[in-house]
């Protein structure tokens, strides 16, 4: 009889810790060292646990990953090994949670609840955790100073990390440290089956773009060939993908205005047979950083991978010109272009509420292009 064995890799909070769900039964990795580091702590860990109860690698039945936000380096162990284990055989499913939640849940405390992470020596990041997840805008760094004016924070009990030094709340406000190791926790919640579920390893969820410089991708070749530079006399060509890919598209004066060339401005586009322009990007490069302000494919040429290669050209770009980050705003409801951002390396690391004339959020996504770029907030 196959027995249910489900893996839980936390890396995000401090210490990284695995547990093992085991039939429905959790069970805790041996205790963490600081000697080795996260690395090889969470990976020993893992292989301990395992080799403890008798369960190899190919026998796991699932899989329950932490995906931040908090450590980004062992946030990347927990989920290159998730990865790695996940790749290694059949398909497994694979629960997944945010810190605040496992941290809530670890204090013992009721969702929907306030949770803070003390993020470095100045800072907090304070979310309200939810069965649903973090919804947008919930999670935020602040410097400590910020915490006594929280004012929604009065009456409520606030879910800290075990061996969190005090926070500077006002008044009114109880902090309960997580008792329970974050792993175990995960491993809890996965196997009564209260945590989303996928067919692969999710992404982390970052509040700050990693500080690791990516290589950028070039454009396939043909589709690099087939990219120009726009100019005034394509603003007929222009305007026409603006309107049929947009539901606020930008006015014939706005776009003049980007193709008049100048400083910075970057005007892509890449043509078709008919001598209609099939994809446009628009972008600005100054003081080191590279703004993506719009990226448009036609309906007809979509699943060509023309978005990716015009965004690839201007990321190759920025980097030539000594860029270190790369910036832009996405319809948070716009699936598809927040998937090509983020496989091409952006992060969201923040949100505009309302942005858009409709009521829709913008989602802001950066890149590290060097490694002297500022962190975005």
């Amino acid at each position: 009889m196959t027995r249910a064995a489900v893996l839980a890799l936390e890396g995000a909070l401090h210490p990284a810790t695995a547990a093992l769900a085991l039939d429905g039964q959790v069970f805790e990795g041996p205790a963490p060292g600081d000697a080795d580091g996260v690395r090889a702590d969470l990976v020993r860990a893992a292989r301990d646990l395992l080799a403890r109860h008798g369960v190899a690698p190919a026998a796991l039945t699932g899989l329950a990953v932490g995906i931040g936000p908090g450590s980004t380096t062992g946030l990347r162990v927990a989920l290159g090994l998730a990865q790695g284990l996940a790749d290694a055989g059949p398909p497994l499913p694979v629960a997944f949670s945010d810190s605040p939640r496992l941290l809530a849940a670890g204090a013992g405390l009721a969702l929907p609840a306030w949770v803070a992470i003390p993020w470095g020596r100045w800072r907090v990041m304070l979310a309200r955790a939810r069965e649903e997840g973090v919804r947008p805008g919930e999670a935020e760094l602040l410097p400590l100073e910020a915490l006594p004016a929280r004012g929604e924070l009065a009456g409520h009990a606030v879910a800290v990390p075990r061996g969190a030094p005090p926070l500077p709340f006002a008044e009114g406000v109880r902090t309960v440290e997580a008792t329970a190791p974050a792993a175990a926790v995960l491993a809890q919640l996965a196997a009564a089956g209260a945590l989303p579920l996928a067919d692969r390893v999710p992404g982390p969820g970052y509040l700050l773009p990693p500080d690791a410089v990516l290589p950028v991708g070039r454009p396939a070749a043909a589709l690099a060939a087939a990219i120009v530079s726009l100019s005034p006399g394509d603003l007929d060509r222009l305007h026409a993908v603006e309107r049929e890919c947009f539901r606020e598209p930008w006015s014939r004066g706005m776009l003049a205005e980007e193709l008049r060339g100048g400083p910075g401005r970057v005007a892509l586009g890449v043509a078709a047979g008919d001598g209609a322009l099939d994809a446009v990007a628009l972008a600005f490069l100054a003081a080191g950083t590279l703004e993506i302000r719009s990226v448009a494919v036609r309906p007809r040429a979509r699943g060509r991978g023309l978005g990716r290669a015009l965004v690839r050209d201007l990321l190759a770009r920025a980097r030539a010109a000594g860029a270190g980050r790369a910036d832009l705003e996405v319809r948070a409801g716009n699936a598809a272009a927040i998937a090509l951002y983020a496989s091409e390396g952006f992060v969201p690391v923040g949100r505009r509420r309302r942005y858009y004339g409709d009521g829709e959020d913008a989602l802001l996504m950066s890149l590290v292009l060097g490694r002297n770029a500022g962190a975005a907030g």
